[in-house]
């Protein structure tokens, strides 16, 4: 919740205003993910429990990925930068958080270097690149054959630095994804419970490539262009990471509205969490992790 704090010479900024004690909040925080080592900025993005919009921020989050003993230093860095103040999750309180990078590697790219204890080839590399297991997970492949878009590959293309990234953190701050097939989850050692996501904002948008789209989702459209309107200058990483928090919050009251993953789907692979409405045959083909 927000409220409004005066300060001297007319100034008017807008503060976080806390639940009362014994009551726990919610918070939906995106993330668009950034390179290792690069200029590119992390784009982040924070709601509070009803939908409203805390703050966003383009930063670098590589240092507090090594500096950070545990997963609240990490979350409070990430709260301060969106809020401009020191403020972090409360024990009890909950953060979804929903992040635009690949979880992992295909199975196949997995087994051909014996990651997973079984070394092997694929037979089916006789096919369209979409089709080979080396260079697309299963989750790529359902993308593409629901909406004709091609997203990005860990493998073939220049974000296997973004995947390695998201997959440090689930590792660092041990999250575990064994009770639902593409949820990570962990309850910190400050007791807030955070579940991540991967999802892909282009799949939301009306066309891909490097400079993205217009937002077409119906589930967060009319929330997308509110928050926008009054936000001043955003960066493209900010614009991702606020289409994030927005399917997070989605995600956690609507799960019903996304496309779940099935019995073929290798839980090691991850999963693209997009709303079935972004199932549109309006929706032009290409690729690009917008």
């Amino acid at each position: 919740m927000l409220s409004v704090v005066r300060r001297p010479f007319g100034l008017t900024v807008m503060a976080l205003e806390r639940p009362l004690v014994g009551e726990m909040a919610c918070y939906y925080l995106g993330w668009d993910i950034g390179a290792w080592r690069t200029k590119q900025k992390d784009g982040l993005w924070l709601l509070d429990g009803d939908g409203n919009s805390l703050g966003k921020a383009a930063c670098g989050l590589q240092q507090s990925l090594a500096d950070e003993r545990d997963l609240d230093g990490f979350l409070e860095f990430c709260f301060g930068k969106c809020l401009g103040t020191e403020v972090t999750p409360r024990r009890g309180d909950r953060v979804v958080m929903a992040v635009d990078a690949p979880f992992g590697f295909p199975k196949d790219f997995r087994s051909l270097l014996g990651i997973d204890g079984e070394g092997g080839c694929s037979e089916r590399v006789d096919a369209k690149a979409i089709d080979i297991g080396y260079l697309y997970r299963g989750t790529e492949q359902f993308v593409e054959k629901r909406m004709g878009r091609i997203p990005l590959s860990p493998v073939i293309h220049q974000i296997g630095s973004q995947t390695t990234k998201v997959m440090h953190f689930l590792c660092r701050f041990l999250f575990d994804s064994s009770k639902e097939k593409g949820v990570w989850s962990v309850i910190s050692p400050g007791e807030v419970e955070v579940t991540v996501i991967e999802v892909y904002p282009a799949t939301c948008k009306t066309r891909g490539g490097e400079t993205g789209g217009e937002v077409d989702c119906p589930e967060i459209l009319n929330d997308f262009t509110g928050i926008k309107s009054v936000s001043g200058n955003i960066s493209d990483d900010e614009e991702d990471g606020l289409i994030c928090a927005l399917l997070a919050r989605l995600f956690d009251g609507n799960r019903k509205a996304f496309h779940e993953p099935g019995d073929d789907i290798d839980p090691a692979e991850g999963w693209i969490w997009y709303p079935r409405s972004c199932d549109k045959s309006g929706k032009s083909s290409g690729s690009g992790r917008c």
